[in-house]
């Protein structure tokens, strides 16, 4: 009978820690990032660029979030473009679809400090007008035909 009491203890302990612990994790609820939520986006509107192109919005324990301002983006090229760059870069993930409106979202790796991501994505949009001044406008008709996969 006391090796049962003594069983029954220790499995009604180790269901508590579990409940209680499920319940405090649920209770540090992380900000989930959804760019695709008007409501999310809504939260971001007073957020300040001051001359800058893009700016760290929100971090969790993996990644930064980082807002960057399309409207520095005179054209659909240079949006698609810029989002071509950061397809084939190894920091900076595109999360967000919405190229029509003005603040864009991506995230980096926490292990990518916030000046290395904000300089990455200040050289790629440098890039961007230097291709954009170089090519005529059919050269970049012909490419968004292929490339623009935002339609």
């Amino acid at each position: 009978m006391e090796t049962r009491k003594r069983f029954l203890t220790v499995i009604v302990m180790v269901l508590s820690y579990w409940f209680a612990g499920n319940i405090m994790a649920q209770e540090v609820s992380v900000l989930p990032i959804d760019p695709s939520n008007p409501e999310f986006r809504a939260k971001f509107d007073k957020l300040e660029f001051n001359d800058r192109f893009a700016v760290l919005a929100a971090s969790d324990e993996s990644n930064h979030y980082f807002l960057a301002d399309f409207s520095k983006f005179q054209t659909r090229f240079e949006k698609i473009w810029f989002l071509n760059l950061v397809f084939q870069d190894a920091i900076i993930v595109t999360i967000d679809s919405a190229i029509e409106l003005d603040r864009f979202w991506f995230l980096s790796k926490r292990i990518y400090s916030e000046e290395q991501v904000l300089d990455e994505m200040d050289a790629l949009k440098t890039s961007t007008f230097k291709r954009s001044e170089e090519m005529t406008e059919d050269e970049k008709a012909e490419w968004m035909g292929i490339h623009d996969k935002y339609k």
